[in-house]
């Protein structure tokens, strides 16, 4: 029964410390409220589309470190943050990218 119990604990230990490793690794840049600004992507192969949510088209990515010019912000039905920015391609259009992978610059 000890054995039991102490292998039972050992997992609920493990369980708890990655846990905290995951909860360390998540990272909420903080929301551009002021428009026209810059932001830096934080992610790489970042889908960016024609709506402020996952249901819209994709129209192309964006790496880690390429910054962007947000115009402004929509939040979906779940709450998420969406940056309205120029085309990163050039076009002469604005899409949506999930504002998670969006850091303002200073």
């Amino acid at each position: 029964m000890r054995r039991v119990l102490a292998v039972m604990l050992a997992v609920c230990m493990m369980c708890v410390m990655s846990m905290a490793v995951f909860a360390e690794d998540e990272y909420d840049p903080p929301i551009i409220e002021e428009f026209p600004a810059y932001g830096r992507c934080i992610g790489d192969n970042v889908r960016y589309r024609s709506g402020p949510g996952t249901n819209y088209k994709i129209l192309g990515k964006i790496n880690e470190d390429d910054e962007v010019l947000v115009h402004s912000l929509r939040r979906d039905s779940e709450g998420s943050v969406w940056y309205k920015i120029d085309d990163p391609k050039g076009k002469k259009r604005t899409v949506w990218i999930a504002g998670w992978y969006i850091e303002p610059l200073d």
